[in-house]
């Protein structure tokens, strides 16, 4: 699979042309058929955003299957692949590039799949219920870092919430 998915990406150039389609919100089925799609040569550009969505398909979104994620990773790999050797003739793109993939990868354990962020809207926790969803002693260990993506006085009113929670 992974020969397949090298040969639709053979050229990618960054010649301005504008992208074939925007793929914001695409699901992975409908990126599958979008690449299938590709011409020969594609933009840098679009190989940056066909990234970007792969990688919020295999970390971010919700309800997404497993078999889908899995195979965003593995069409990531070779997007990757394709994109940084493209862009070996220029440090500071390839350098931004893998820049915004490490923030992508890194914020992941914040927001992403299994945090307490995205558990929370994945579950439909309305807001009046936040406190006694967090309180869950299994969801001890992603507190800190639910509270990093609050502003400080929301996670303080949280965090207050939440004592006042454990005592009753």
């Amino acid at each position: 699979m992974h020969s397949f998915f090298k040969s639709l990406f053979r050229r990618i150039v960054g010649d301005g042309s504008p992208s074939p389609t925007p793929i914001e919100g695409m699901s992975f089925l409908e990126i599958l058929e979008h690449v299938k799609q590709l011409p020969e040569s594609i933009t840098i550009q679009h190989g940056t955003a066909l990234t970007k969505r792969l990688y919020e398909i295999a970390l971010y979104d919700h309800h997404v299957s497993e078999e889908h994620r899995t195979g965003a990773v593995k069409l990531l790999e070779t997007v990757n692949e394709t994109v940084e050797a493209v862009m070996r003739e220029n440090p500071q793109a390839l350098t931004a590039y893998r820049t915004a993939n490490a923030y992508m990868e890194e914020n992941a354990h914040r927001i992403g799949i299994g945090s307490l962020a995205w558990l929370i809207e994945e579950h439909g926790v309305p807001p009046e219920q936040i406190v006694e969803f967090i309180a869950n002693s299994e969801y001890r260990h992603l507190l800190n870092d639910f509270f990093s993506v609050l502003d400080r006085a929301t996670a303080e009113k949280v965090k207050d919430e939440l004592e006042q929670y454990l005592r009753s």
